[in-house]
Parts: structure tokens; C-alpha cells; sequence
């Protein structure tokens, strides 16, 4: 089962629509691969195409941008009981105005523990649609929003730039 397994990213605004995550991201697929969305990731932070991000949850948006950015996707190798007995993915106590609260945060994950993959138009919006029934949008609403898109044109003039794992905490990947 899909599942979200860090808490949303803190986000800092480094231009009129443009944020950098200050926050690794994890997300384990159906598959039981899991997926890493870096900190400084540069983000539109657009999950949806109609404008409105209250709707749903934008932490898809920012592995939808990897895949649609690069054509690839960056994996974690080791198995999620690993993330957690070698302590990359632990709970940190955060507090709020009123109380702590704990909640799951991912260190930086060595890159001997990353790899990078090709993924396509298709797959790269499919799991764009699992990350967000996971994070609780409606079965409805992510259908269209998938749907929606499958209209983007910039991934064929995208996909140039490449990831390079030795530069992926120092600035943006």
C-alpha cells in the first residue's frame, strides 16, 4: 500500500512562484520501492493545475517536478526497516504553538543508498496520482487532476539536465 512517510516539507520562497524545500521527502509506492524528493529541491509547488493548492495536498507536486524536470526519479535501496534501524528516517518531536507533536523526518540519505532512474510521461504522472490518494485527496479529484496533467508540453522540451547524486543536499538537484 502506498503510504507518505515523512512529514510535509518546510518551505522557504526564493521567487514570486518558485520555493525551495528545506525538507527530504519520502514516499513508499505500491511496489514497496521508495522515492526521495531532496531538500533544496526547486518547486512551483503546484499540485493543482487549476491554481488552487488548498484542494489537496502539494507534497505530490514535488516528485511530479523531478520526473518532469530530469526523466528520472531518485530511489531509496534500502528497505524502509533499514531507513529506520540506521536512523534516516526517524521521528523528531516538533513543537506547535500548544504542544508537541512527533512526526516523521528523513536525514540525509548517503548517496551509496540512492539511485537514479529513467521514468516516463506515463509512469512519472501514475505515480503523481498514488501520491496523492495517499496523502488523502479524494479518488475524484485525483482523477482529474491526473488527467489534467497529461495536457503538460513542457516535458517535451524538458529532460535535458540530468541528477547528480554528488550534488544532491548542496544545492538544487
Amino acid at each position: 500500500m502506498s503510504h507518505i512517510l515523512t512529514y510535509k516539507a518546510r518551505l522557504e520562497q526564493v521567487s514570486s512562484r518558485c520555493w525551495q524545500t528545506l525538507d527530504n521527502q519520502l514516499f513508499l509506492l505500491a511496489n514497496e520501492r521508495i522515492l526521495l524528493a531532496p531538500r533544496k529541491l526547486i518547486t512551483d509547488n503546484n499540485t493543482n493545475p487549476f491554481g488552487d493548492n488548498d484542494l489537496c495536498d502539494v507534497r505530490a507536486s514535488h516528485f511530479h517536478d523531478i520526473g518532469c524536470r530530469y526523466h528520472q526519479l531518485i530511489y531509496v535501496t534500502l528497505p524502509l526497516r533499514e531507513l529506520r534501524k540506521k536512523m534516516y528516517l526517524r521521528i523528531h518531536r516538533k513543537r506547535s504553538k500548544e504542544a508537541f507533536q512527533n512526526i516523521w523526518v528523513c536525514d540525509d540519505i548517503p548517496k551509496y543508498f540512492l539511485s537514479v532512474e529513467k521514468v516516463g510521461f506515463n509512469e512519472t504522472n501514475k505515480i503523481f496520482k498514488e501520491i496523492l490518494l495517499a496523502c488523502g485527496t479524494g479518488k475524484i479529484l485525483s482523477n482529474i487532476m491526473r488527467f489534467a496533467v497529461n495536457f503538460n508540453a513542457g516535458w517535451a522540451f524538458s529532460g535535458k539536465a540530468k541528477i547528480d547524486l554528488s550534488k544532491i543536499y548542496k544545492s538544487n538537484i
